[in-house]
C-alpha cells in the first residue's frame, strides 16, 4: 500500500480516483508485496497484531491476482453458505423477493467500494485498522464483536444443515443421534491447528453450491412444479420483510475478507468500484436464479433447506448425491470457523502457544455451539436472520458507512456522487436497524409462543 498523506490531503485525490478517474490518485502501489507472517498472532486469519481475522490467507509473495482470479475470489467467498436457504427466503415474500434480493444486493455492493474508499483514506490495509482509523477504538472493537458474532453464527448454521442432512439422508435417525454423530464427525477436524492444511476444502465447498444449483436449475426446467404448490406475487408483511432480507444479508456478506483480497490484488481504488459491480451483478443472479427456481417448483412448502424438497420430489438418488455433497462442503466450513474463533480469542486469554489447551477450548466452543444448534433446529431461519440483521449487518453495514461519514467529515455533500453516497447511507443504516428490530421481535414471539 502507498504511504499516504493526511486526511485533508488525500480526500480529493481519493474521491476522483474512486468514482473512476484516470489519475492514479490513492491506488496502491502494485509492486509492494506483503511478507507472509508465521506467527501464531499474525496466522493468516489477521490483519494486524490486534489479532482480527480478515479470512482470506496470504498467498505467495511474488503473486497477486488479476480482475479475473479476483472477481472468482469474491463470488466464491460470498456465494456459499446462504444458498441453500434462498428459495425459502423467496417465499417469505412471493416473487417481490426478488426485489427486495437486488436492494440488499445493492447496499452490499455500495459498501463493498466505500470499505476501499475509506481504507485508502485512512492509510490502512486491514479491515480492523480502517475501522480504528475512521472511527477509533471503538471501531476496533465494534469489528472484533461482529467477527466474533459473525463467525459463530456460521458455525451454528453450518452444524444445523449438517446433522439436519444427514436426518433427511437417514429418516430412521433421531435429532438427538444425528447431533450426536454430526459431533462425533466434526470433532477431529475441530482439533487441527494450522489453517494451512485446510486450504483445499475451499474448493470442496466450492463444486457443492455448483451442483446444487445446477440441479435445482435442471429439476426446474425438467420436472413439473409440485402438485398443489401455492406461489405468490406479493407477500410484504413486515416480519417476513425482516426475516427474508436477514436471509439474503447473511447470504451476501463477507466484507471483512475485501481489504485482504483488494491488498493481494493488482487492480488500483477506481477499477475495484468497477469490479464490485460485475461482482455483486454475479451474485445477485446467482441467488435470484437458485431462489426463483426453488420457489417456482415448490412454492410456500419449499423448506429452509431445499435439498430436503429435493429429496422429496422429484426424489431418486440425484437429489441423495447433491445432499451428501452439500453435507461434505458444509462439513469442510466448521474447521475454518473454528479457527477464526479460536484463533482470535485465544490470543485474548492466552492460550494461543498451547497446543493442547486449544483443542480442549475449541471443544468446549463446539460443545456449546452443538447445544444451540439443538435448541434452534426448528429456527434455522430465524438463526440466519439474526446473524444477517445483527453480526453481518454491523461489519458489511454499519461499520463501513459510519467509517466513511466520519473519515469524509465535512465533504460528504460536495458533489453529486457524494449526494449518492450519503443516500447509500442512509439506506444501510436504516436497512440494519429494521432488520435488526424485526428479527429481535421476531425471536421474542417465537420465544413467547413456545414457553408460553
Amino acid at each position: 500500500m502507498k504511504e499516504t498523506s493526511p486526511l485533508k490531503n488525500n480526500l480529493a485525490g481519493c474521491a476522483n480516483n474512486y468514482s473512476g478517474g484516470g489519475g492514479q490518485g490513492l491506488g496502491k502501489n502494485q509492486s509492494e508485496l506483503r511478507v507472509i507472517s508465521t506467527s501464531s498472532l499474525e496466522s493468516p486469519f489477521f490483519g494486524g497484531r490486534s489479532g482480527m481475522p480478515d479470512t482470506i490467507p496470504d498467498i505467495l509473495e511474488d503473486t497477486k491476482m488479476g480482475e479475473v482470479s479476483l472477481i472468482v475470489t469474491v463470488v466464491n467467498v460470498f456465494a456459499g453458505l446462504g444458498l441453500l436457504s434462498q428459495p425459502y427466503a423467496m417465499a417469505l415474500l412471493g416473487w417481490s423477493g426478488i426485489l427486495v434480493l437486488f436492494l440488499v444486493i445493492a447496499v452490499m455492493n455500495w459498501t463493498s467500494k466505500i470499505i476501499i474508499f475509506t481504507m485508502e483514506l485512512v492509510g490502512a490495509k486491514t479491515f480492523p485498522e480502517l475501522a480504528e482509523g475512521s472511527i477509533g477504538a471503538l471501531g476496533r472493537q465494534i469489528v472484533a464483536v461482529g467477527v466474533i458474532l459473525e463467525v459463530i453464527g456460521a458455525m451454528l448454521t453450518c452444524f444445523e444443515f449438517i446433522f439436519r442432512q444427514l436426518m433427511f439422508l437417514v429418516p430412521e435417525l433421531t435429532p438427538m443421534l444425528a447431533l450426536g454423530i454430526s459431533f462425533a464427525a466434526c470433532l477431529p477436524s475441530i482439533w487441527i491447528l494450522d489453517f494451512s492444511r485446510l486450504r483445499f476444502l475451499s474448493g470442496i465447498g466450492a463444486i457443492s453450491n455448483i451442483t446444487l444449483g445446477l440441479v435445482v436449475a435442471f429439476v426446474s426446467v425438467a420436472y413439473e412444479p409440485m402438485p398443489k404448490r401455492e406461489v405468490q406475487v406479493w407477500k410484504l408483511s413486515p416480519i417476513n420483510i425482516a426475516l427474508s432480507s436477514g436471509i439474503f444479508v447473511f447470504a451476501a456478506g463477507a466484507h471483512a475478507t475485501l481489504p485482504r483480497v483488494y491488498n493481494q490484488s493488482v487492480c488500483s481504488a477506481s477499477r475495484w468500484a468497477t469490479l464490485m459491480n460485475y461482482c455483486f451483478l454475479i451474485i445477485g443472479v446467482i441467488y435470484a436464479i437458485m431462489g426463483g427456481c426453488g420457489y417456482y417448483i415448490y412454492g410456500n412448502s419449499v423448506d429452509v433447506l431445499v435439498t430436503q424438497n429435493l429429496i422429496e420430489y422429484p426424489g431418486g438418488i440425484l437429489p441423495k448425491i447433491v445432499t451428501v455433497l452439500i453435507l461434505i462442503g458444509t462439513f469442510c466450513k466448521i474447521s475454518p470457523l473454528m479457527v477464526v474463533a479460536g484463533e482470535l480469542t485465544e490470543s485474548w486469554i492466552g492460550i494461543s502457544t498451547m497446543p493442547w489447551l486449544q483443542r480442549l477450548y475449541r471443544t468446549i466452543i463446539f460443545l456449546c455451539v452443538t447445544s444451540f444448534a439443538y435448541i434452534l433446529r426448528d429456527d434455522v431461519d430465524l438463526l440466519e436472520a439474526l446473524t444477517g440483521s445483527i453480526a453481518t449487518s454491523l461489519t458489511a453495514l454499519l461499520v463501513p458507512a459510519l467509517g466513511y461519514t466520519i473519515a469524509t467529515g465535512s465533504h460528504l455533500c460536495q458533489t453529486v456522487g457524494d449526494i449518492f453516497r450519503l443516500l447509500g447511507l442512509v439506506l444501510a443504516v436504516g436497512l440494519s436497524l429494521l432488520l435488526m428490530f424485526g428479527n429481535c421481535y421476531e425471536l421474542v414471539n417465537r420465544s413467547k409462543s413456545r414457553f408460553s
